[in-house]
């Protein structure tokens, strides 16, 4: 009789331990500690884990941060798919300077925008079209391209550079713009092409 009192007895025990381990282990983990679970890092490799920086750019100038759309054509197609650039991509084919701007490269392009042209003294545009001031289109282009892909974050930084023409023009970062020449306010910035850069301004600028 005592025999099956203490096998009775162990049983319960056992079932007792039994169901409060299984209780303890259904409980949530206690409040700041971890969990008793390996939970694999993100980052497996020895890269580190993707951090979004900052715009090194002023607030109001469109970076690849803040402005991800690049296009896959060159300058010269890019300028022409944007009906904003009719007056500017106009222009370069009447210099004979698109095909330049689909080379290698690389170019760094600042791009005014029709409204660009509209500020310039009337009959402007028309006598830059015309064959004998061929030379002079060409010069006035010219200092709109720099031959190399200057990013924002070093444009910035820069406070002349030298352009195709031959002559330098000035940058300066001011009250959150980029100002060329102390004139021409770069609207958009970096946007990238398979062969540069393109610099949208809101005047042009006059060699």
């Amino acid at each position: 009789m005592k025999k099956l009192f203490y096998l009775t007895l162990t049983t319960v025990t056992a079932t007792l331990v039994f169901m409060v381990s299984q209780i303890v282990s259904s409980q949530p983990c206690p409040v700041n500690k971890p969990c008793p679970v390996a939970v694999p890092c993100p980052c497996e490799t020895n890269k580190p884990c993707p951090v979004t920086a900052p715009c090194p750019c002023p607030a109001n100038v469109p970076c690849p941060c803040q402005n991800p759309a690049s296009s896959d054509h060159a300058i010269s197609d890019a300028l022409n798919s944007q009906p904003c650039f009719k007056t500017f991509s106009m222009l370069l084919q009447k210099a004979d300077m698109s095909s330049i701007l689909r080379g290698k490269g690389p170019y760094t392009v600042f791009a005014p925008t029709d409204e660009a042209f509209c500020k310039l003294p009337k009959g402007t545009v028309e006598s830059l079209l015309c064959p004998e001031n061929k030379c002079k289109l060409e010069k006035l282009l010219r200092y709109h391209i720099i031959t190399e892909a200057v990013p924002c974050s070093e444009l910035t930084c820069l406070k002349k550079v030298r352009t195709s023409e031959g002559q330098c023009i000035t940058i300066e970062p001011k009250g959150g713009k980029l100002i060329i020449n102390c004139c021409a306010e770069v609207l958009q910035g970096d946007i990238c092409t398979k062969n540069g850069k393109i610099y949208t301004i809101d005047t042009v600028l006059m060699p």
